[in-house]
C-alpha cells in the first residue's frame, strides 16, 4: 500500500511502459507511476487547466495512444498531447473559443488515425481533434446513438471506437465504429441492450459493459454490422431507479471499472459488491471472475489507507493488471472529493 500525494481525476494503464498513467488537477500534472518501485514521473500540463472537482463537467479526462507511449488529456478548454517516454508535451491547444468543446462529458479515446475523440456538452456531440494541428471538428452521430454519458473506449490497436447510448442506468445499445480521419465508418450495434461503460479486453476480442453483458467485437466494413452477445458477468442485483431531480430516473451501473488481461487471469471489476443483497447497501468491492465462464470467483476487501496516524477504510476506484497479466494494482481512495486520500495497492 503506497499513499499518493495527489488526488486522481482519471487513470489508465500503459502496457508498453508497464506504468499507471494518472491525470490530476493538483498542479495540473500527469503522472507516470511505476507501481513496483513507486517511482513517479510528473509531467506538467498547461497552467490554464481549470480546477474543477473530478468527475464534474470540466474535469480532466485521459486517453492513451494505441502504442501506450503517448497520452491525451482533455478538459473543458484544453487538449494536451503528451509523450510519456520523454515526459514532454508534444502539443497543447486551447479549444475554449469553440463553444462545441465546452463542458466535456467523460471519455477521451485515441484512434490509430492521428485523432483524439471526445464527448462534449453541445448537443451531446462527438468531437475529433487532429493531434498534429489541434484542429477541432464535430463528427456525425453513429446512427441514432446519442452518446449520453458513456465512456468512450478504443480497441487496443486503435482501429475501433466503442460507446454506449442511453444514460448509465437505462437500457441502451453498444456501438462500434472505425475512426477514419476524424470521421466514422463500419458502424455496428450490439444484438442486445445494456448500460454503463464499455471496456475492451487486452486482446481486443471481448467488450464488457457496466451492467454485466459482454459482446464479441465483430465489426462490419459497412453500416449495419452486429456485435454478438456473450456471457454475462454476475453483478449486484439491480437497484430500483430513483429520481435524480432531472427528467430521468437514476441508478449507478453495477460495474465502475474493469480489466481483462486475456491471459487466463481472472477478469477484475470494481463496482457494487455482487454479494450484497442489493445496490442500496452502497458496498463497493473488487470482484474477480472466471476468464472463460465469467462466473464470480471471489471478492477482495479494500485495504486500509494510513494517514494522519490512523488507518482509514478505502474504496476501490480503478483496477489494472500489469503487462504480464500476473500482478494486479488498485487505485483506492479514503474520503471524498478534493479531501480524499488516494493510494496504490498491489495484489
Amino acid at each position: 500500500m503506497t499513499p499518493l500525494s495527489y488526488p486522481v481525476d482519471d487513470a489508465r494503464y500503459s502496457v508498453a511502459l508497464d506504468r499507471i498513467v494518472i491525470a490530476s488537477q493538483t498542479n495540473n500534472t500527469l503522472h507516470v507511476y511505476d507501481p513496483r518501485t513507486n517511482e513517479d514521473t510528473p509531467i506538467q500540463l498547461p497552467a490554464g487547466l481549470p480546477q474543477v472537482p473530478a468527475g464534474e463537467y470540466g474535469g480532466l479526462y485521459l486517453g492513451l495512444s494505441p502504442d501506450g507511449l503517448k497520452a491525451v488529456v482533455a478538459d473543458g478548454s484544453w487538449v494536451v498531447y503528451v509523450d510519456l517516454v520523454t515526459a514532454s508535451v508534444l502539443g497543447q491547444w486551447n479549444e475554449s473559443p469553440n463553444p462545441q468543446f465546452q463542458f466535456l462529458f467523460q471519455g477521451v479515446a485515441v484512434g490509430n488515425d492521428g485523432y483524439a475523440y471526445a464527448y462534449a456538452n453541445a448537443g451531446y456531440s462527438l468531437l475529433s481533434v487532429n493531434l498534429s494541428t489541434g484542429a477541432l471538428s464535430g463528427t456525425a452521430h453513429v446512427s441514432y446513438a446519442n452518446y449520453y454519458y458513456s465512456l468512450l473506449s478504443a480497441s487496443p490497436d486503435g482501429t475501433t471506437l466503442y460507446a454506449l447510448d442511453g444514460a448509465p442506468q437505462s437500457d441502451g445499445w453498444l456501438w462500434s465504429a472505425r475512426p477514419m480521419g476524424g470521421q466514422f465508418g463500419g458502424v455496428s450495434r450490439s444484438t442486445m441492450p445494456t448500460c454503463g461503460t464499455p471496456w475492451v479486453s487486452r486482446d481486443g476480442t471481448r467488450i464488457f459493459s457496466g451492467c454485466g453483458p459482454t459482446f464479441g467485437t465483430a465489426v462490419g466494413t459497412q453500416d449495419g454490422g452486429a456485435l454478438p452477445a456473450g456471457p454475462v458477468l454476475q453483478v449486484a442485483p439491480a437497484q430500483p431507479e430513483t429520481s435524480d431531480g432531472g427528467d430521468e430516473p437514476y441508478a449507478d451501473p453495477p460495474i465502475f471499472w474493469l480489466d481483462d488481461p486475456s491471459n487466463g487471469s481472472p477478469v477484475a471489476a470494481v463496482g457494487m459488491d455482487p454479494n450484497a443483497p442489493n445496490q442500496h447497501s452502497g458496498a463497493v468491492a473488487l470482484a474477480l471472475y472466471n476468464p472463460s465462464t465469467l462466473a464470480l470467483e471471489s471478492t477482495v476487501a479494500a485495504p486500509l489507507i494510513p494517514y494522519g496516524g490512523v488507518s482509514h477504510p478505502s474504496v476501490p476506484a480503478y483496477v489494472f493488471y500489469d503487462a504480464s497479466g500476473a500482478n494486479r494494482y488498485e487505485l483506492v481512495a479514503a474520503g471524498e472529493g478534493a479531501s480524499a486520500v488516494w493510494a496504490v495497492a498491489s495484489f
